[in-house]
């Protein structure tokens, strides 16, 4: 496709005006070389930070917001002549990498015109991790609250970049997010990709889950599927999502914010779960391995709500008309289901 084509697509998909064949043609695009996916995330970037929607059509403005970026940022480097040169030569895929705000890129390009090694990297990344049994609270330098759950880690850069601010998780966490229009705040887990400016939300995807899931408790966040990029829904508060990691399927839902944001204020809460959901649940809440003996009733399920209690006290109320005994020694505890009568 030629570039205004390219302009015009992207602007439909993003603008939520495309049609079924819109998003067709851009997954065959996206799917043809690695450089597309590139210019796809600089136009999308572009596409969050202008904010004068109504001043060109939705393909002028996204060229004319990266002719603004490139001109803004050639005339603060002093380019000479012969560079100027070289910029009629560059990629597409790479004008709209440093469209993105790739430090990187100038880095790379300045060496090849001065015959310069490229220095390495120097973006420092932090890791946060809490074992069974721990929850945290961690504040950002942005100002950003996020609650850690227990057996997840989170990962973000040190300081976060002029255009966006990205994160990972693998597990549970609760973000409340700082404001900050210039500069959307994405969160990657399980395939998905929550991306808010200033809201609340909770994204849950542990190692080994099937399905990813997060929920809104303020604000209005866009959810996209990194497995089909241009597949997205938006949500407002009270309302999740849920999908398959590997699928491209988004599926909404709504709930009350205790079941899905409850365990931060330590509430731990089941509605109808099963008893391999309640054994991993306790399991990565109190530290403790649980072995079962006898054989559970296939339809065992189990509904209830604490708040703040212990072990002991969620399995006296979990076992009551439940045909099980239990103990518990050090962090280990047996469930022991009596033989079921005939």
């Amino acid at each position: 496709m030629k570039s205004t084509e390219i302009y015009a697509l992207v602007s439909r998909i993003l603008s939520d005006e495309a049609d079924r064949q819109d998003h067709q043609r851009l997954q065959q695009w996206l799917e043809e070389a690695k450089e597309n996916r590139a210019m796809y995330e600089g136009l999308r970037q572009i596409w969050q930070e202008t904010s004068e929607r109504s001043t060109f059509s939705n393909a002028d403005r996204v060229y004319h917001q990266f002719l603004e970026k490139r001109d803004s940022r050639t005339e603060h480097r002093a380019f000479p002549a012969k560079k100027t040169q070289y910029w009629k030569k560059v990629s597409v895929a790479a004008i709209f990498i440093l469209i993105g705000g790739l430090s990187y890129w100038w880095l790379e390009t300045a060496s090849v015109l001065t015959n310069q090694p490229i220095p390495p990297a120097t973006i420092a990344e932090v890791v946060k991790e809490n074992p069974a049994g721990q929850k945290s609270k961690i504040v950002l330098a942005d100002g950003t609250i996020v609650w850690l759950n227990s057996e997840s880690t989170l990962r973000y850069p040190a300081s976060f970049s002029d255009t966006i601010r990205q994160i990972e998780l693998i597990g549970e966490a609760y973000f409340q997010v700082a404001k900050d229009g210039q500069r959307p705040f994405v969160v990657a887990s399980g395939g998905l990709q929550t991306t808010a400016v200033g809201t609340a939300f909770n994204v849950r995807h542990y190692a080994g889950d099937s399905v990813a899931i997060i929920y809104l408790a303020e604000g209005e966040v866009k959810i996209e599927n990194m497995q089909r990029p241009g597949t997205f829904v938006f949500l407002v508060p009270g309302w999740g999502v849920s999908s398959v990691v590997g699928s491209t399927h988004l599926q909404k839902f709504a709930d009350t914010a205790t079941r899905w944001a409850g365990w931060k204020d330590g509430v731990l809460f089941f509605e109808n779960a099963d008893l391999q959901e309640v054994i991993e649940t306790c399991e990565r809440w109190y530290s403790v391995d649980v072995i079962l003996t006898g054989t559970p009733p296939q339809d065992w399920k189990f509904t209830g709500k604490f708040k703040n209690e212990n072990l002991e006290n969620v399995l006296e109320s979990m076992r009551y008309g439940r045909d099980f005994d239990y103990t518990i020694q050090d962090k280990q505890v047996e469930l022991n289901f009596k033989k079921q009568r005939l």
